[in-house]
């Protein structure tokens, strides 16, 4: 393991053994952010924490989501015109704010769960010579729970498939409530207690995985985080030669990209020319760079054109980082963020063409495990994706 790797290793050892229980807003998140700012400092940065409020949970929606079509499924069993449009306004109030919250915006639901506050750490490095574009570069330092679905790679497979199938399920409830108001029927109520049903199901799911304890978070996510704060410390001594690079840790990204929103939001303004590169889970596959993300169409998002022409260029110059292009189905990452405020995007994850090809099976992940821990990592498939990583941004820099 040469000194670059060693160095990064420290990082994410450190987040996991210092910074225990990192959840979003939490107090375990708060220092993780103090220690990135203290490596920002020691590299020579003056670094900025932006704090913002942020949802404690990610479940507590989806629980609120599920008991909105059951209730509208109760109302509709009472009968009457009063009752169907009970259940269309309690079931279109349901799929208005989870297509809302599929792509992390507002929603009238987000009123009635818990808040905290999160943050944002990061450091800006100017270039050497004229200052052309910028590059940010960001990676989440918070973790998610360990809910039971993602115990196993089966069930995360199975959740996947629950997950598009309960969305269709309220869009198509929510029309026959409608239809009811002209015309009722058997197939009407039969549908409407399947989605009472899986809506159930849904609100199981999210409360287990809300009483869950946190997941270390070795590989997702401080693998990224680090990778972030050693790029830092590398690029110090040896800055970009017309790219104005931005070092990010955020906070909040495993409820709903709040850190990564508030990020854009804050500067994307004051950007030239801007592309980022997010890093996800580089420590036990790959690399690989993110094509396509999100969870069930119209909710995909898909990687910048020239981002993944870059790409796909070092993977075929350099075959031995064994880099390919591939995607996440079931999930986001802060690619989604940049790209909605305008700024191109590609994640680099350690995920390859071949898992997903085969259901993710022959890759460990650890994601969202509580077996995530720093003993899993793979030293050199993290020799891998920082030779990727490091070529991509020369690139990017037009050093290539």
């Amino acid at each position: 393991m040469n000194e670059t790797i060693q160095r990064w290793y420290a990082h994410i050892c450190t987040l996991v053994e210092e910074c225990p229980q990192r959840g979003s807003t939490t107090e375990g998140e708060r220092q993780a952010a103090a220690y990135a700012a203290r490596v920002f400092e020691q590299a020579g940065y003056t670094p900025t924490t932006d704090r913002y409020p942020a949802a404690r949970s990610s479940f507590q929606v989806y629980v609120i989501f599920g008991g909105l079509m059951i209730a509208a499924f109760v109302a509709y069993s009472l009968g009457g015109v009063a009752g169907r449009v009970a259940a269309i306004g309690l079931s279109g109030l349901s799929l208005f704010s989870i297509s809302r919250e599929l792509t992390f915006r507002s929603n009238p639901i987000r009123r009635l769960i818990a808040f905290g506050e999160s943050q944002n750490v990061h450091a800006v490095l100017e270039p050497s010579g004229e200052h052309t574009q910028d590059l940010i570069l960001m990676g989440h330092l918070d973790v998610m729970r360990t809910p039971v679905f993602f115990r196993h790679r089966r069930l995360v497979d199975i959740w996947r498939v629950y997950a598009v199938i309960t969305i269709f399920t309220f869009f198509i409830a929510f029309t026959l409530y409608s239809v009811s108001l002209f015309s009722d029927g058997i197939l009407i109520r039969q549908f409407g207690m399947f989605n009472a049903v899986m809506s159930l199901i849904l609100v199981a799911i999210n409360v287990q995985a809300d009483l869950t304890p946190y997941s270390p978070g070795a590989n997702d996510n401080a693998t990224g985080a680090a990778m972030v704060l050693t790029l830092a410390e590398v690029l110090r001594s040896n800055p970009l030669e017309k790219t104005r690079v931005w070092f990010v840790a955020s906070g909040c990204e495993e409820v709903k990209h709040y850190g990564a929103i508030d990020f854009f939001k804050r500067y994307a303004p004051q950007f030239k020319n801007p592309k980022a590169l997010v890093f996800e889970m580089l420590g036990t596959a790959g690399p690989g760079w993110l094509a396509r993300e999100g969870v069930v169409y119209p909710f995909l998002t898909r990687a910048a054109p020239e981002l993944v022409a870059l790409c796909e260029e070092i993977a075929a110059e350099q075959p031995h980082w064994k880099a390919s292009g591939t995607r996440v189905s079931g999930g986001n990452t802060e690619m989604s963020d940049a790209i909605r405020y305008g700024v191109p995007a590609v994640t680099i994850i350690g995920i390859t063409a071949d898992a997903v090809r085969l259901g993710y099976r022959g890759e460990e992940l650890y994601w969202h495990r509580p077996d995530d821990t720093p003993d899993k990592l793979n030293p050199e498939v993290m020799a891998r994706a920082y030779g990727f990583i490091r070529a991509l941004i020369d690139r990017i820099d037009g050093r290539g």
